[in-house]
Parts: C-alpha cells; sequence; structure tokens
C-alpha cells in the first residue's frame, strides 16, 4: 500500500500522532495527505504580525520564511493529484488547488479541469463580512479573480509557444511610461541632483536659507487656524478629534465646557484622541494622511459627512450603489437604502450641521487664509503643496468640496478667484527664486510644482464638477465659469505673448486637455474658432531655433526651459490628440460603432491631419506617441486616410511601418488601431500587406507583448494584495486580543473596516483586462485582432499566412477576456477568416478545444445583455452553427449541452436552425469582384461618414488629391466652383472643364 493510499495510517493528520501537531491547529486542519501537508506546511509561510507570538513566546513573532527546499517528488504530487480526484479536496480548508500548485512548485497547466474549476480554488476567508449578500458578493470577485488568473496561465503558454517557435516578441520592447519616470504632469523641469543640492547647503548663505526653510510665527499660528484645528479637524473627525493643540493657547478654539463634551460624545462614538503639535512637519504629515485615506476610501470625510450614509459611489444629487447609505443629505453620498450607520451615537451633537456647509466654511477659510500668509519662502511652498494635494482629492471625492472649490466662480472673492491668486502667486515666485542664484534650486523647483498643481486644481474643480452633474442646465453655470473666468486667465500664459516660458506654458495646455475634452463639445469648438492659431503656433514651432532667439538670465533658467520646451509641444500635441478624440460620436447602427462628429470634423478642417504627422515624425517618444494617438483617432475620417495617402515618398506608409515595428508598445498601439482604419480604403490594402516582417507576425507580436505585461502587472498587484490581506488579518488578530480595551478595539476595527475596502479594491485591480480597469495593455490586444480582423476581410493571401501561424492559439486565449473592443475583435477576426477559408477550423488546431466552445458561448451571454442584437452577436451565431455543424465538434457541443441547459436550449432553439446558406463558409466564391462589391455595400458595417469623404476639405479638380487643410487649393477664378491643387493640375484640366466653366 502507497504512502498516500486513502486507507494508509498516516493518510491524514488526524491518524497521526495527537501531541505531534497539537499546537498548530492550521497544520492540522488542512485535511490533506500527510506527505503533501507536510511540503505544503514547510514552503507556505505563515502571515502573522510580528507582534503576534501565538503562545510561541519569542520564536513565533518571526514570520516563517520558506528555506531553500528541494523539489517536491513526484510522490507528493501524485498523492495530492489522486486526493483531488477523488472527491476529498477541501479547499475551504486546505486551499485553492492553484495555489497548492503553485506552492509546490509545479508549473499549472490551463487545460487540467481543477485549475479551471472555480470551486476547487475558492478558499480565502472573508474578513469583515457579516451579511449573506455581502458575502456572495465577495465569492462573484473570487470567481471573476480566479478566471482572470486562468487567462494569466493561457496568456504565458500562448507567450512560452512563441518563444519556443521563435516568433515571440521582440526583446527590449517597452511601455514608455516605463522608461520615463518625467511623468505628464511634471511641472518643474529637470529633477534636481542631491549631490548639487549638498554644494548648495555648503556655499549658499546661512542667512538665505535659513529665511527660506522657516515659517515664521504668524504662519504656524495661522495654518493651526485654518488647517490643523480647522480643516483636518473635521475632515479627520470620523477617525481621530483633538485636544488643545501645543503652542495654540492664545486661540480659542472652543470654550472648555463644550470642548469638554463634543470630547465625550465623541468618544462614545469610538473616536481616537491625540494632542498634536502645531509644526510644519505635522502639518505636511497630516496632508498626507488625509490623501491616503481619500485615495484608500474614495468618499467624503469627516463624521458629519458619514450622517447622510456612506454610499460606496455617489454623484452631486446625493445618489449612490452603496448599502451603508442612509437619508440623503446634499453634499453627502447617500446610498440606496437605509442601512445602518456606523456612528449613530455622534448624530447627537448639539451643534450638527450640513456637511456641505461646514466644508463651505473651512475650506473658504483655508484657501483665504494661505492668501493672506503667502510668502516666497521654501518652508511656505512645502504647506502650500501638500494642502493642494488634499483638496485636489477632495474635490475627486466629495460633492461638498469641488461645489464650494466652484461656487460663485465669476465674483472676484469666491473661493475659485483665489485659487488662481494663488496661481499668479506662484508663477511669480517661480520666475523670481529662478532668476536668484543666491536660492537654493529646490526652491523654484518647488514653486514651479506649485504653479502646475493650482493650475490642475482650477481645472480639475471645472472638470470634476462636470462629469458629476447629468442635468445638461446644471453643466451651462460651470462652462461659463470657464469661458469667462479661467480661459481668459490661462490664454496670457501662451506663447507668443511677450515674455512667457515654457514652463509655464506647458501647465496651460494640460489644464486646457483636461477641461476641453469634459465640457459640452460646442465648448471645445468655440474654443478652436477662436484660439487655434495659438495651438498651430506652437505645433509648428522649431523648438531649437526658439531656445537660440531667447536670452537667459542665467544658466538655471537656460537648463529648465530647454527641459521643458519639447514637452510643452507634447502637452499642446495632446491637447489636439484628445479633440480628435473627443470629436468622435457613439453610433449603434454599425458595427463599426464610433464615426466623427462635428468637434472631429472642426478640427480636421483646420489642419489636424498635417500637424499630427509633423509631430508623429518626432524623435520624441512622448510627443510621437501623443501625435499617433491622435491619428488614429481622426483617421476614422476618408480624408486623414487620403491625406495620408497623398504624404511624399510614400511617407503616410513609412510613418504606420516604422511605429508599429519599433519597440516602444504606446506607439504601436496607435498605430495598430490607425492601420485598421486604414484597411477600410482599397488603396491602403495592398501596401498594408506588404510591411516587412508581415503584418500577422507584428500582431502577434504585439499581442504576445502585452500578455507578457499583463502576468507582470498582474503578478505585482497581486503581491500587493497580499501585503493588505497581513495587515488586514494583523488588525483582526489584534482587535480580538483580550490584552485591549474596548476603545481601542474599536480603533482597530475602524482600522480593519478601511483596509477591508482597500483589499477588495487589489482584489479587483489584479483583473487588469476589464473595461474597468482597461489600459494601454488591454487596447494593444484589441487593435491587433482587430487589425487582423481588417485584412482578412479582403484578402485570400492572408489566410495562407496565417496558416503558418498561431492564429487559433490567440484567438482561444483572447476569447473570454472581458472587454467589448476585444471581444469584437476576436469574433469578427475569427469569422473572416472562417468565410474566406470556407470551413470551420479543427480542435486539433486549438491547445483546449472544450475552453473555446466554452469561451464563444461566454461571449454569447455578454452578447444577450445588449439590446437591440449587435453586428457581432450575429457573426457570433454563424461561427457557432458553422462549429457545431461539423462533426469533429459536436463530442465538445454535447459535453457542454449536457453539463448547461441555457447551452442546450440555446443550440436546440437557434443555432441549430440557422439556414445552411447563411453560415460562415458556405459559399466559397473567391471571385475579388464579389470581395469588393460586399466592401461596397457595407458587409463591414462602416458609416457612411467613415468611408466616403466628408466634404470638409476640397478636392483637386484635376488629380482628386484631398487638401490638407480648408482653404487650401485655390478656387477656379472665373466659375469659383472647383478647385486645384496647382497651376500645372488647373492646366491640364482646362480643355475638360472650360466647356462648363462659367465666368
Amino acid at each position: 500500500m502507497s504512502a498516500y493510499d486513502k486507507g494508509a495510517e498516516d493518510y491524514y493528520y488526524e491518524d497521526e500522532d495527537e501531541n505531534e501537531y497539537e499546537e498548530d491547529e492550521d497544520f492540522n486542519e488542512l485535511s490533506l495527505p500527510s506527505i503533501v501537508a507536510r511540503e505544503v506546511e514547510k514552503r507556505r509561510p505563515y502571515h502573522l504580525p510580528d507582534w503576534y507570538d501565538g503562545g510561541g513566546g519569542e520564536e513565533g513573532k518571526k514570520d516563517r520564511e520558506i528555506e531553500a527546499l528541494p523539489p517536491v517528488s513526484d510522490e507528493v504530487i501524485k498523492a495530492f493529484k489522486d486526493h483531488v480526484k477523488s472527491g476529498d479536496f477541501e479547499p475551504e480548508m486546505s486551499g485553492g488547488y492553484l495555489e497548492i500548485l503553485e506552492i509546490l512548485g509545479v508549473t499549472p497547466k490551463s487545460t487540467d479541469y481543477y485549475v479551471k474549476d472555480y470551486k476547487s480554488n475558492l478558499w480565502h476567508y472573508d474578513f469583515g463580512k457579516k451579511t449573506e449578500e455581502e458575502s456572495e458578493k465577495a465569492i462573484a470577485k473570487k470567481i471573476q479573480s480566479h478566471r482572470a488568473s486562468v487567462r494569466y496561465l493561457r496568456y504565458q503558454e500562448f507567450i512560452d509557444d512563441q518563444n519556443a517557435k521563435k516568433r515571440g516578441f521582440a526583446e527590449g520592447c517597452f511601455w514608455t511610461e516605463d522608461q520615463d519616470e518625467d511623468s505628464l504632469k511634471n511641472y518643474v523641469g529637470p529633477p534636481l541632483c542631491e549631490k548639487q543640492s549638498q554644494i548648495e547647503q555648503a556655499t549658499l548663505s546661512r542667512d538665505v536659507l535659513e529665511k527660506d526653510e522657516h515659517l515664521t510665527q504668524e504662519q504656524i499660528l495661522k495654518i493651526g487656524e485654518i488647517f490643523t484645528t480647522g480643516f483636518y479637524h473635521y475632515v479627520n473627525s470620523d477617525k481621530v478629534d483633538l485636544g488643545m493643540a501645543a503652542g495654540l493657547e492664545q486661540i480659542k478654539i472652543d470654550s472648555n465646557s463644550n470642548r469638554q463634551r463634543r470630547r465625550a460624545q465623541a468618544q462614545d462614538a469610538g473616536i481616537q484622541f491625540q494632542k498634536i503639535e502645531i509644526s510644519e512637519t505635522n502639518t505636511i504629515e497630516q496632508c498626507q494622511e488625509l490623501v491616503s485615506r481619500y485615495l484608500n476610501l474614495q468618499r467624503p470625510l469627516g463624521r458629519k459627512a458619514l450622517e447622510g450614509g456612506t454610499g460606496s459611489k455617489g454623484n452631486d444629487n446625493g445618489n449612490g450603489n452603496g448599502k451603508k447609505g442612509g437619508k440623503k443629505k446634499r453634499g453627502g453620498k447617500g446610498g440606496k437604502g437605509r442601512g445602518r450607520n456606523r456612528h449613530r451615537q455622534s448624530n447627537k451633537i448639539s451643534e450638527v450641521r450640513t456637511h456641505e456647509m461646514e466644508i463651505e466654511l473651512l475650506v473658504t477659510n483655508l484657501i483665504n487664509g494661505l492668501v493672506e500668509i503667502q510668502s516666497p519662502t521654501l518652508a511656505y511652498v512645502r504647506i502650500l503643496l501638500n494642502v493642494i494635494e488634499v483638496l485636489y482629492h477632495g474635490l475627486r471625492f466629495d460633492p461638498a468640496i469641488r461645489r464650494c472649490i466652484l461656487q460663485y466662480g465669476m465674483d472676484k472673492d469666491s473661493v475659485y478667484q483665489s485659487v488662481l491668486k494663488l496661481r499668479q502667486s506662484a508663477l511669480k515666485y517661480a520666475k523670481d527664486a529662478d532668476g536668484d542664484l543666491s536660492r537654493a534650486s529646490e526652491c523654484p523647483f518647488l514653486w514651479w510644482d506649485a504653479y502646475g498643481s493650482l493650475t490642475e486644481i482650477a481645472s480639475e474643480a471645472i472638470a470634476v464638477n462636470v462629469r458629476n452633474v447629468t442635468d445638461l442646465e446644471k453643466v451651462q453655470p460651470v462652462s461659463d465659469i470657464f469661458t469667462c473666468t479661467f480661459l481668459p486667465d490661462l490664454v496670457p500664459h501662451l506663447k507668443p505673448n511677450d515674455g512667457v516660458w515654457y514652463s509655464e506654458e506647458r501647465a496651460v495646455w494640460l489644464a486646457l486637455v483636461n477641461v476641453l475634452i469634459a465640457l459640452p463639445k460646442n465648448v471645445p469648438i468655440k474654443f478652436i474658432k477662436e484660439y487655434w492659431h495659438l495651438l498651430e503656433s506652437v505645433l509648428m514651432r522649431d523648438i531649437d531655433e526658439d531656445l537660440q532667439n531667447q536670452t537667459f538670465s542665467n544658466e538655471r533658467i537656460e537648463a529648465r526651459e530647454t527641459y521643458m520646451a519639447q514637452r510643452t509641444v507634447a502637452s499642446a500635441a495632446s491637447l489636439l490628440s484628445n479633440l480628435c478624440n473627443h470629436g468622435m460620436e457613439f453610433h449603434d447602427g454599425t458595427q463599426i460603432g464610433i464615426i466623427p462628429g462635428s468637434l472631429a470634423m472642426k478640427v480636421l478642417k483646420k489642419g489636424a491631419v498635417p500637424l499630427l504627422i509633423r509631430c508623429a515624425r518626432s524623435d520624441n517618444a512622448e510627443l510621437n506617441n501623443t501625435a499617433m494617438n491622435g491619428l488614429a483617432q481622426i483617421s476614422r475620417t476618408r480624408d486623414c486616410r487620403q491625406v495620408m495617402l497623398q504624404q511624399p515618398d510614400n511617407g503616410g506608409l513609412k510613418l504606420v511601418e516604422e511605429a508599429l515595428t519599433s519597440k516602444n508598445a504606446i506607439s504601436a498601439s496607435a498605430a495598430l488601431l490607425l492601420a485598421a482604419h486604414l484597411a477600410w480604403d482599397e488603396e491602403w490594402r495592398e501596401p498594408l500587406r506588404n510591411i516587412k516582417p508581415g503584418i500577422e507576425e507584428l500582431c502577434l507580436k504585439w499581442t504576445a507583448f502585452s500578455m507578457d505585461s499583463i502576468v507582470k502587472k498582474a503578478k505585482g498587484l497581486k503581491e500587493k494584495q497580499d501585503e493588505e490581506t497581513k495587515e488586514c488579518s494583523a488588525n483582526m488578530l489584534k482587535s480580538m486580543s483580550s490584552k485591549l480595551s474596548e476603545e481601542e478595539r474599536k480603533i482597530f476595527k475602524q482600522r480593519l473596516d478601511e483596509l477591508d475596502k482597500t483589499r477588495e479594491k487589489a482584489l479587483l485591480s489584479t483583473e487588469i483586462e476589464t473595461e474597468y480597469n482597461r489600459d494601454h495593455l488591454g487596447y494593444l490586444m484589441s487593435r491587433s485582432l482587430l487589425l487582423l480582423s481588417s485584412v482578412l476581410m479582403h484578402s485570400h493571401d492572408m489566410i495562407a499566412r496565417l496558416k503558418r501561424t498561431d492564429y487559433w492559439h490567440l484567438i482561444s486565449a483572447c476569447i473570454d477576456i472581458p472587454i467589448e473592443e476585444l471581444r469584437n475583435g476576436t469574433i469578427i477576426s475569427m469569422h473572416n477568416f472562417m468565410n474566406l477559408f470556407g470551413s470551420a477550423p479543427t480542435p486539433s488546431q486549438f491547445p483546449d478545444p472544450m475552453h473555446f466552445v466554452e469561451g464563444m458561448f461566454a461571449q454569447v451571454k455578454e452578447e444577450e445583455k445588449t439590446s437591440p442584437p449587435t453586428q457581432t452577436a450575429t457573426l457570433l451565431m454563424y461561427c457557432l452553427s458553422s462549429l457545431y455543424q461539423s462533426f469533429l465538434w459536436k463530442p465538445y457541443f454535447e459535453e457542454l449541452m449536457n453539463a448547461d441547459g441555457d447551452v442546450r436550449w440555446f443550440v436546440e432553439s437557434l443555432i441549430s436552425t440557422i439556414p445552411q446558406t447563411s453560415r460562415v463558409g458556405f459559399n466559397k466564391d473567391t471571385d475579388p469582384s464579389r470581395i469588393k462589391k460586399s466592401s461596397e455595400t457595407g458587409v463591414l458595417g462602416i458609416h457612411q461618414s467613415c468611408s466616403a469623404l466628408s466634404g470638409k476639405l476640397a478636392s483637386c479638380n484635376a488629380c482628386g488629391k484631398v487638401e490638407e487643410k480648408r482653404g487650401q487649393w485655390k478656387k477656379c477664378s472665373r466659375c469659383q466652383k472647383v478647385k486645384y491643387c496647382g497651376r500645372d493640375c488647373q492646366k491640364s484640366d482646362w480643355k475638360k472643364h472650360k466647356k462648363v466653366c462659367s465666368a
């Protein structure tokens, strides 16, 4: 009898010597064969906090670390797998099947039934879950997360297969953000050198440094009044209540009796008391604490904010979808239903006022107080930057703060005007500090940061208010604040106005990007009419020549301006690119559901395409990425595609080819979408198919790179989630400790609730490829499949080329990804392949045929949610019908139909009834004219606005070239009706045109 046989004496721990493991309950509860449990125990570290002794004294305080152990034997692995197959495996006791395989050092396979089976992998306990409904939601999230983990396994298998065949993604490919630590919102110029700062500390005047480094006593007291005992005290009152702060005895915060009463009532509500000294360091720490809480909780903070409920999401009308909400309040985040109030007793405080009124008073005092005590010192700007960060995150998550900042925005005494005053002061102080070499480099560095951050918060207040208001009547006052207050304040800081620095101009372009894409489209259209010349001038600017023509007062200013010049152009290009994207509109009647709207047409006729082509040819990665994204969006218009085709020396094709064959993933992602749109036109199809290496190889390369990036990113997020779980477990254990007082337990319980929300958010983040969490990674995969579907529609040659690749392995890996665009690309590509090839693929072409069928029916269930059915849903049905009629696929359908009644109904009621003539691949006609005709009659589902010239740009009456900018071609001087690109074309066309030309 083998050691792992079910009848063996040592098969389970409970059959072992009772005293051998009596001190380790978890070890006994694994419910695994002994030889498996021992190996799992040795390799799985305990996630216990340092203070938790577990009854083991000092040794128990240390987490167990995984030692360098030899690989587990085949006997152990076989014992575990036999145990699972026997049906005795209990994942809730021992851990999930997938997790145990990884602990044992076994590489899981996505084809393994138990790897795919979520029931064999649900094992984590839920800390803090109270109701059955919450528990069900947690299980649903874990099922979703498990499915994502299995997809990541498929990604890795696809990558390994590509590498084995030497067709994997090229080494050295990168995401631009990973290469450039300078983010888009760098307002400050070149990074500070630590060595330079040390030299300055030793050489600069001590008097200047001392003056810069410290706040005056008046400033300290004012900050204590407006922030520590004001804004911070209130916003953090659901967690901390202050006693009298040291150093503020002369400020009457409250009467003794009132303070004592509030203290007693707050203690009853479980609020922690702290005594805080007012200082620069403490103020900065308090700001960082509030920023962290806003980001973790994503809701309004403050005791009175909680009185109206804390729905997890909400809008300015107090609506939300949380479960802890009660009665809706203005400025609060009411949830659906009346739920339990976390601080019920705190409602009894006598001086309760609404959260909105409290916030309005506190934020007004805070901003006006900062204006009152402003000074050009380093100490002040440090405080200012941290307060700005708090308000930035506050206005994102608290409707009361964003309304307060924008309220009465056109009045000169409003909070918004005070923000703009601070912004102007920050700009002045930044320029003065840059020009004064007696001051440390950190001083202008931080003042430029403050100027940019204040510009950003002024724009974000407008943008967030617009995004969170559904009533168009409420949007108009916000639009008026932008056009009448903010925009006139921004325009003077754009070149070619005299005295404008690149450092100040860049912040303006970034602010305009943020605001214009949020406001109704009539606002950016009006902006383009009035200020297009400013945007055009910066994108056409010769940076090197402009810098040479400037005179700088010192090397520090020259270094900053040189550093920021190219980034300023990239920011302006970002505005143009976003306007192209914002100018697209959704259209339900076509397969291609996005069409150009009035805003897109406006930028098109103003000459956006040649500007973007010019920027896309830049060596600067940021500028190149931005311009390529803009071209990808505006290329939905036939005019853009025609202008690119007309570029001298095949410039348009070379631009696409260079991006696709580069190692810059963001530029390649945009080029994939651009190429998919170019393939709509017959003139572009042959040039695209002739790109070297082949377009199919490039698509597979970038898809594999995207998959690799997703797997690595998910792994990092999983590690972060494990850390959150560890801290959550530690706080739970500590809250249960008998050594703690009741008050301390309440404090830890509150921290546990906060950590639990953070942990849930991290759990959701681990599933990268979702509509909720999509980014460049998802776009890169989606666009690769979209391009394949476009080139497949018109070329039998592409079928032969794709058959030499792992095309069906790719489709199988992508079939169940929950991103609509990727789902559409997968289905359309698969349909076009089967239609041109003339038959369904065989199961042997897939690594896991059963998963492929399951994935297709999963897409059916997703498409069922849309009403009316989309063209993608129709194509999916045709593909399923063709597979079902193939005798090779019948067993897989039968197995799934027996396991799932919904699938059986769908097959018997719909799939099997589709006529043979409608199935994919039935018509094997290879006549090119038929293919051309089908594209002209709309089989592709391309809207007329995408497939025909818009008429916004004129065509040459002789050669047919499209002008790049409205008004570029000249009219016939006699009839004023037709246009020509030049005198030569006019001469050549005169013999024909003179018959219809009239003066």
